[in-house]
């Protein structure tokens, strides 16, 4: 197992998150010209799935945060010309 996280690791990281639903070992390999097996020890090594998962929670909780801001502030538009109206 790899202890230590270099500049290819973290650039094929970065890749692969960036590949969204289209990720695949696979692809990174060809990307950086490395075995697909190599790509599989780096994973498992940086805990690849873990960190993918959290990075998806990110950004599904800033997704869920800026609809939420949005019906609030759609709610209170309407509220504003609800009285303006009246």
């Amino acid at each position: 197992m790899l202890k230590h996280e270099s500049r290819r690791h973290v650039d094929a990281y970065a890749y692969y998150l960036q590949l969204g639903g289209k990720r695949s070992y696979a692809k990174v390999a060809e990307k950086f010209g490395f075995s697909e097996t190599s790509v599989r020890k780096w994973a498992k090594s940086f805990g690849w799935k873990e960190r993918i998962a959290e990075a998806d929670k990110k950004a599904n909780d800033v997704q869920y945060e800026k609809a939420r801001e949005g019906y609030v502030s759609t709610v209170e538009d309407f509220k504003d010309l609800k009285e303006a109206a009246f």
